[in-house]
């Protein structure tokens, strides 16, 4: 249920099961937590509720890819919320990705800035040898 109440505008819900005792780090069967949930749906009301009952914002899921970079593709309030965490910005998925490289492969500019500025390191090569300006460049985008 926890899942499901994150992916939803319904923190009146989540508060509600937080409050009995569900665990906001819970994985589903492919290792993602609450927060992953909330995160792909853009929820970043029940971010910042998950955030604020333990969640944890640098747990990965089964491709390895953490909250932030599942946040990298969307809006930024998605990944700003996640920013007051002080999560290590360059941690790669399983692909070698971080989440600079998926940010860049989405023209997510805005998330783009957010993340230099914060520190992401701006050069790091993925497995198959891609720095995230050659992510952005192989998809047509110019910014």
């Amino acid at each position: 249920p926890i899942h499901i109440a994150a992916r939803y505008p319904t923190p009146a819900l989540l508060h509600v099961l937080l409050n009995r005792g569900a665990d906001p780090n819970l994985p589903d069967g492919v290792a993602k937590t609450p927060l992953h949930h909330a995160i792909l749906s853009s929820q970043s009301t029940n971010i910042t509720t998950l955030l604020d009952a333990g969640a944890d914002p640098a747990r990965p899921d089964s491709d390895a890819r953490t909250p932030l970079h599942h946040a990298a593709k969307l809006p930024s309030p998605c990944v700003r919320a996640l920013l007051h965490a002080h999560l290590d910005l360059d941690v790669p998925d399983a692909l070698g990705n971080t989440p600079l490289h998926l940010a860049a492969w989405a023209n997510n500019v805005p998330v783009l800035e957010l993340l230099l500025q914060a520190g992401a390191k701006p050069t790091p090569r993925n497995k198959a040898g891609y720095m995230p300006v050659d992510l952005a460049g192989s998809g047509g985008h110019r910014e």
